[in-house]
């Protein structure tokens, strides 16, 4: 495998845990859309050059009772890539079976994956709805950062920001305080497998208009803001460095918890303005519990 590919095998377990925590979160998802399968995919997002292979984990569930068979991934869109994907073991994140083996998922039952991508040309950032499917149901939810990969591939070395977000509990959930101002804060570790540029780090709730304040900084090795959080903060993020960043938020009146739509996402992106990296976390807050006035604009 190519440096591409390569994560470290701490990095390699944080994100298939945490894969298998964020499927979890979105099984009221998969229910919604009438399919017992949920999952969820980490990185968010990766940028190999052509030719060369990136991977990310993912995690599947099955809700119901029955068992599945005749469970794969694809990708939903055509693009000059070569895709693979194989089971895994939960405990080592050692590969099982064979490349692009149907599984089976037991009733109640989980199965984590790696996911290969290889360019074959070179295209833009692009995201990548993934069929998570089994015989018989429906396929898993699409949810846009969960289970989708933002993908592009390159004939020149760019960067290559991998992103983890960390909440309390490694939940994959901000849950605000009970407060007049609700707030709260989260952390994201980052490792760059590409090449070294200057890296705008920003953050946002994607599609979703949320009454929250938000702002980023980057933090040092004690977990504290080298500088006063912004809206945006703008870095040279050499090969192979990994920083760390911490993003705050506050809320105006209540977030209900609905993880598909409402989220606070991070992401990176290089000095020509195309985003490198991804992840986001869920987002929920309680009505301030008295009138306040609104947040601090970052």
């Amino acid at each position: 495998m190519t440096k591409q590919g390569v994560l470290s095998g701490r990095a390699r377990r944080s994100m298939q845990s945490y894969a298998v925590a964020l499927t979890a979160l979105l099984l009221p998802v998969g229910a919604v859309a009438q399919s017992p399968l949920a999952a969820s995919v980490l990185p968010a997002s990766r940028s190999p050059m052509v030719n060369e292979t990136a991977t990310v984990f993912a995690s599947v569930i099955n809700a119901g009772s029955t068992a599945m068979n005749g469970c794969t991934v694809a990708p939903m869109a055509s693009m000059p890539l070569n895709f693979a994907f194989q089971s895994t073991d939960p405990t080592t994140n050692a590969p099982t079976g064979t490349p692009n083996a149907a599984f089976s998922l037991a009733g109640s039952g989980s199965q984590t994956l790696v996911l290969s991508f290889t360019p074959t040309a070179a295209f833009s950032p692009t995201q990548l709805g993934l069929s998570f499917s089994c015989s018989g149901v429906a396929p898993a939810a699409v949810v846009a950062g969960l289970d989708t990969v933002l993908l592009s591939g390159s004939t020149t070395p760019v960067p290559d920001v991998v992103a983890l977000a960390a909440t309390v509990g490694n939940s994959g959930t901000l849950t605000l305080s009970s407060s007049a101002m609700p707030s709260g804060a989260f952390a994201v570790a980052t490792v760059n497998l590409g090449a070294g540029d200057t890296i705008t780090a920003s953050v946002g709730t994607g599609a979703a208009t949320l009454p929250v304040g938000m702002g980023i900084c980057a933090t040092g090795a004690n977990g504290s803001c080298l500088a006063a959080p912004q809206s945006t903060v703008a870095q040279s993020i050499p090969a192979g460095a990994t920083p760390t960043f911490a993003i705050f938020a506050t809320a105006t009146a209540a977030i209900p918890f609905e993880p598909a739509t409402n989220r606070i996402f991070v992401q990176f992106a290089d000095s020509t303005g195309a985003v490198r990296g991804t992840t986001s976390v869920a987002l929920t807050s309680p009505a301030p519990t008295t009138s306040s006035p609104p947040p601090y604009r970052y």
